[in-house]
């Protein structure tokens, strides 16, 4: 045999242009997807399972409340899809395997499957967006929240995001205060729970709000400790609020929500309580932050208590 024919023989056998151009735009949908098209059904399998595993990993993370961590899944996750594609582009037609339209059915199965996989974080994972400063100064105008809707318990001291009682197209977002059973006053400000007033510290930490001058509270409720801003008592004087309700009773299967800019929030004082069946997900912590300044760098991956 002449030492042509055996480069011949040894020479790889790439697939088509239009199968290699197909095999590239399905694995830029879903990873695996392109190797099914070139008969690589096993080793896209391979892909796609390990991005399915670095997809767990990141709804895990953001579960349990841990910014660093579910970064580097991102990461991960982001690696494995420029590898699959990469991957893809250096393939050649395998020895024997699926071709023509099983390959393409295969591949149309593999990105049923990776819309499936999407559609189960998005279940389990909530990014939004917060444009009001009523949560100030926990969270402010401009902050991006990554949110977990998965949970066992709320309880007193969460921060909850659900639809708004009177128009459920609405989502806010507040502090729990009391729940099903509780009685809930505020006198003068100062929030007394079943009789006795929560437990609350002032804080040096200079706040302002609307140009306005207030002062920061540290709040403790069933031992998770978070602030809130009250307008100075000097600034307070003329403004048409009330710092008393209640006393109210919670009735079971209800919350009573506050915000955390307790002189500028609509909440459970003004439009009642918020039923648990309303309740979407738990704020874990604020992934990016943007105002007109530009990039709120020292709010990146800040949790939230």
């Amino acid at each position: 045999m002449s030492i042509e024919s055996r480069l011949e023989q040894t020479r790889p056998e790439y697939p088509s242009w239009r199968r290699r151009i197909l095999a590239f735009l399905f694995a830029l949908i879903t990873v695996g997807a392109g190797h099914a098209v070139l008969g690589h059904t096993s080793r896209g399998l391979k892909w796609f399972t390990s991005l399915v595993v670095a997809m767990a990993l990141l709804i895990l993370a953001v579960v349990f409340g841990w910014p660093p961590l579910a970064w580097f899944f991102v990461a991960v996750v982001v690696v494995i899809r420029v590898a699959a594609i990469l991957d893809t582009l250096r393939l050649r037609n395998p020895q024997s395997g699926f071709g023509g339209y099983t390959a393409i059915l295969l591949a149309l199965l593999l990105i049923g499957l990776g819309e499936l996989a999407a559609s189960a974080t998005t279940a389990f994972v909530r990014a939004e967006r917060y444009q009001t400063d009523s949560m100030y100064p926990t969270i402010e105008a401009g902050d991006h929240l990554i949110m977990s809707r998965v949970y066992r318990t709320v309880g007193r001291g969460d921060l909850i995001s659900f639809d708004y009682p009177a128009d459920p197209t609405k989502r806010y977002l507040k502090r729990i205060i009391g729940v099903g059973g509780d009685t809930v006053q505020i006198f003068n400000g100062q929030v007394i729970l079943n009789g006795k007033p929560i437990e609350r510290v002032s804080s040096p930490q200079a706040c302002v709000v609307y140009q306005v001058q207030c002062t920061i509270w540290r709040e403790t409720i069933d031992g998770k400790t978070y602030q809130i801003a009250m307008l100075a008592n000097d600034e307070f004087s003329g403004q048409n609020i009330s710092r008393d309700f209640g006393p109210v009773v919670i009735p079971a299967n209800m919350v009573f929500v506050l915000g955390d800019n307790r002189d500028n929030s609509a909440d459970s004082r003004h439009w009642g309580n918020v039923p648990m069946d309303l309740i979407r997900a738990k704020t874990r912590f604020v992934y990016w932050s943007s105002n007109q300044s530009g990039i709120r760098w020292d709010r990146l991956n800040q949790i939230l208590d």
